[in-house]
């Protein structure tokens, strides 16, 4: 991916995003071509656990009858980890004023790993990806307390948007709430 130089992140920068991995697009080359997932990982730092290369390890869980867990991969395979993006509209700039000859543009925060896909079998591997077991890394709760963080809001993010479903119980409650003032002659 083309990244220009005032925009390479620092290597803590990548480590950051990293650690707060939630889902990734997992790409792999196979004889019928491409295969990708979106599936939740985390990340093991180098050293952290016995097998982790250099740049450390993606650690992932694929169900059994997914495509991508069946077929044989060639060659490396990528992960896709996006972080925050959002649209830079070109009035911002002070050059828009200047001469009016600006762009759009979108910024973001992606990185793409690369390595070798090593496919774990059988249901104890799948227990110590998953849940920890035999002491192995585990999955899911090392994922669950940066995304309920996420969804709480308390990393500055912002919330998903009410579903049509959320607007009606806050309109139903709203309707309840003002009802009863009317009736205890509050309203």
């Amino acid at each position: 991916m083309y990244v220009p130089d005032h925009f390479r992140p620092t290597d803590d920068e990548v480590h950051e995003l990293l650690t707060r991995v939630g889902a990734v697009d997992l790409v792999t080359a196979t004889e019928h071509g491409l295969l990708a997932t979106m599936l939740p990982m985390v990340y093991d730092a180098p050293g952290s656990r016995d097998g982790v290369g250099a740049f450390g390890a993606l650690l992932g869980h694929v169900a059994r009858k997914n495509a991508q867990w069946q077929t044989p991969t060639l060659g490396a395979s990528l992960a896709i980890l996006r972080g925050p993006d959002a649209y830079v509209t070109p009035s911002w700039y002070a050059t828009k004023h200047e001469h009016g000859r600006v762009v759009p543009t979108w910024n973001y925060v992606v990185v793409h790993a690369h390595g070798r896909l090593l496919k774990q079998i059988g249901r104890s591997a799948a227990a110590r990806v998953v849940h920890g077991a035999d002491g192995g890394p585990s999955l899911y709760p090392r994922v669950k307390p940066h995304v309920e963080e996420d969804r709480a809001g308390s990393q500055g993010r912002p919330r998903p948007p009410p579903t049509p479903a959320d607007r009606r119980d806050r309109r139903d409650r709203r309707d309840r709430r003002d009802s009863a003032k009317c009736r205890r002659g509050e309203r």
